[in-house]
């Protein structure tokens, strides 16, 4: 088998890209519980100001990267899912050589042009998320925020342009930082594998 048909099998086969999300959620589950154990410090255990404003400050950067994993874990997900039950919204290049194997296989669409591949509320929209879940306002915010933690949130100290280098409001502080994301992000998650067993909604 070339490398190029290789990767055609690999990014047609739903049950890898759905092996990668749950894999990212583990991992971000594993940063989440000990970022709550740091918390749970804060309030049992005698140390110094010093000593508990490092524990909350690491308790933060956890969350911090445990929100780009829950991100990761969705968008692998929903791309998953428009392979598995959209596959004409993907679009591909391909070479081929003078045997007529494929030479050279790329991505060009997936779901959503390449440039918008982290904006998980449009990647939710096209997998119809927001027909079917419970509370799509605040799924909306939920993967507003988890965008912004993938592509620079949670990896730099500000976005690549000015006018996207928005403060968190309080509210959202609270919801996403100083309280457990999962919260928001698990209902998300479950509904879209519910859309991976059952098909994107009409």
């Amino acid at each position: 088998m070339s490398e190029a048909q290789g990767f055609l099998d690999s990014i047609q086969c739903f049950d890898l890209w759905l092996f990668k999300a749950d894999g990212l959620l583990t991992a971000a589950l594993e940063l989440t519980k000990s970022s709550n154990a740091l918390r749970q410090e804060l309030s049992s255990v005698a140390d110094t100001h010093e000593g508990h404003e490092e524990r909350w400050q690491n308790s933060l950067h956890l969350n911090g990267s445990a929100s780009l994993l829950y991100g990761y874990a969705l968008e692998t997900l929903f791309k998953g899912i428009l392979l598995k039950h959209k596959p004409e919204s993907i679009e591909l290049e391909m070479t081929m050589n003078g045997s007529g194997e494929i030479g050279s296989a790329k991505i060009n669409k997936l779901g959503v042009q390449m440039n918008r591949g982290h904006d998980l509320v449009v990647l939710a929209n096209e997998i119809g998320l927001f027909k079917l879940i419970e509370n799509p306002k605040q799924a909306k915010k939920t993967l507003n925020y988890l965008s912004e933690c993938v592509k620079w949130r949670s990896r730099y100290p500000a976005p690549q342009e000015s006018k996207k280098n928005r403060r968190l409001t309080g509210e959202e502080a609270t919801d996403f930082m100083v309280n457990s994301i999962f919260i928001h992000f698990d209902p998300i998650y479950l509904k879209s594998l519910e859309i991976a067993e059952n098909g994107i909604p009409e």
